[in-house]
């Protein structure tokens, strides 16, 4: 059975389009490139539903970018106000959405 998600302003009918969503957000940058205001407020929206949340946002989020794994896939990094920096794993944030669901 599908399940909703929703974070922040955010509604999607299942999980799958949540994916897709951040995917196509994300795919739109290259490595090194801080997110837009809009694509920013989505991704932090969404990094709520981290169960490290509080650990990953540390002092408060400064800006977010687009960085390569070692295997060559985007990921996203939290810049934070501090000058320090974690990686945030959407995919973590949408597959947990079943047990903390914030609107």
């Amino acid at each position: 059975m599908a399940k909703p998600i929703s974070f922040g302003t955010f509604q999607f009918p299942t999980k799958k389009s949540a994916t897709e969503e951040a995917r196509r957000r994300i795919n739109c940058y290259e490595e090194g490139q801080v997110l837009c205001p809009a694509d920013e407020l989505f991704f932090s929206s969404l990094f709520t539903l981290h169960t490290n949340y509080l650990e990953k946002k540390g002092v408060g989020i400064s800006h977010i970018t687009v960085e390569l794994d070692f295997h060559k896939n985007r990921c996203l990094y939290i810049h934070r106000v501090d000058d320090t920096k974690t990686d945030c794993s959407r995919v973590h944030c949408i597959q947990n959405a079943t047990t903390k669901k914030i609107v």
